[in-house]
């Protein structure tokens, strides 16, 4: 079957069966996704997708993460084809538009980013620079101990 559209959303790639996915389709897709994750949030962390990818990229990279470029290459290559192996098979079982709500309601986590980033805000605005990192390591995935509070906020 002939792959005429590719809709890629937040690392998964959603095929549409064959046939072209229209603007408004994909963009209704979108929206749907978007007002999913609004409404319903994140899942428990043992059911998240996104974490059993973390997870999954985590445990590759203990096993070939070294600084020469060939291996940043194929850890590289190994999460595209994880995501893009995700994403058909999502396809595969659900179809284009319906794929592409799924992988975007589950991908975005706008709901949660919102309240982690609100979170983090009420922090320096009670002036307490050591809770703000620490709620922003959750964000940003790294430890900020060198960053003022002007940094922390994006200022």
């Amino acid at each position: 079957m002939p792959v005429a559209g590719i809709v890629p959303v937040a690392g998964i790639v959603s095929r549409t069966r064959g046939r072209r996915a229209t603007g408004t389709a994909a963009g209704l897709a979108v929206a749907a996704g978007l007002a999913a994750d609004r409404l319903l949030g994140e899942p428990p962390t043992a059911l998240h997708p996104v974490a059993w990818f973390g997870t999954t990229m985590g445990a590759l990279e203990r096993r070939v993460h070294a600084p020469t470029r060939r291996r940043g290459l194929l850890y590289c290559a190994a999460g595209v084809a994880l995501g893009v192996g995700v994403g058909r098979s999502l396809d595969h079982l659900v179809g284009g538009p319906a794929a592409t709500t799924i992988a975007v309601g589950v991908a975005v986590a706008g709901r949660m980013l919102e309240r982690e980033a609100r979170g983090i805000g009420a922090h320096l605005d009670a002036g307490d620079l050591p809770a703000a990192r620490r709620a922003l390591r959750a964000l940003v995935g790294r430890d900020p101990p060198s960053w003022t509070s002007r940094r922390s906020a994006g200022r």
